[in-house]
């Protein structure tokens, strides 16, 4: 719908949302509907445009954002690693062949966020079991295809990309580059040389680091970017682009 005029005629009852699964937030049909999502709240972090951010496990390394419209009605810090139940309307990003590109769930405020467990409310976890070897490479963690257990990870090298809004941090090492988890402030830049410390995590889109500690040791200096063409960037989409 483009240029709609809308006019408010008084309040009206909210509908009953619709219990939605991972799965559905992958529909197109199930966008746009107020609905709700089970999960668990990793991490947060305040977007450019002030909304907050909620990064939640739904289970079997499925995340999806809940991007919160109120920033002033909770403190986003006190839900992390709460179980909770988010409700608000569907808006995942879709590639022009249908590929996903984020899943997202956009909430107007706290009282859309019902927490049905806090980490206070829960035994405490056993202590982490550690299985294998401590891995000292990106390229190590990145040809995992599995995690049982937590797996201790400890690597040197360079901050290739950090922006602490989002929480969003890559590192890069001799071998590999790397996606790390920072769910608070990490004491790094761009261009850092630092030793990270953590486990290695299948809860996102490809093996990453989880738990990070950051050590800064200096600058360093950046590695000499790969030439990458769109095709290798967006397979999917110039195969479809080629087929029209």
């Amino acid at each position: 719908m483009r240029n709609a005029i809308a006019a408010a005629v008084g309040k009206a009852a909210l509908p009953s949302p619709a219990r939605l699964s991972i799965a559905d937030l992958d529909s197109p049909c199930r966008q746009n509907q107020y609905s709700e999502v089970h999960g668990i709240i990793r991490s947060w972090a305040e977007r450019h445009d002030g909304r907050v951010n909620l990064r939640v496990d739904s289970g079997g390394g499925a995340i999806f954002d809940a991007i919160l419209l109120d920033r002033t009605s909770t403190e986003p810090g006190k839900l992390i690693a709460a179980a909770a139940t988010l409700r608000g309307v569907p808006a995942t990003l879709f590639s022009l062949s249908g590929a996903i590109l984020g899943r997202q769930l956009l909430v107007a405020g706290a009282w859309d966020i019902r927490v049905e467990s806090s980490p206070t409310d829960r035994p405490a976890p056993p202590p982490p079991r550690k299985t294998g070897s401590l891995l000292l490479s990106a390229a190590q963690v990145r040809a995992l295809d599995s995690v049982s257990g937590k797996v201790p990870v400890k690597l040197r090298g360079v901050i290739s990309y950090y922006d602490s809004d989002f929480h969003v941090l890559f590192f890069q090492d001799p071998t590999a580059g790397i996606f790390v988890l920072t769910p608070g402030f990490a004491p790094v830049s761009q261009g850092d040389l630092a030793e990270v410390e953590g486990v290695a995590d299948f809860s996102g889109f490809a093996p990453m680091i989880s738990e990070a500690r950051f050590r800064a040791i200096g600058r360093g200096r950046l590695p000499d970017p790969s030439p990458v063409s769109l095709v290798e960037l967006f397979p999917e989409d110039s195969i479809a682009s080629e087929s029209r």
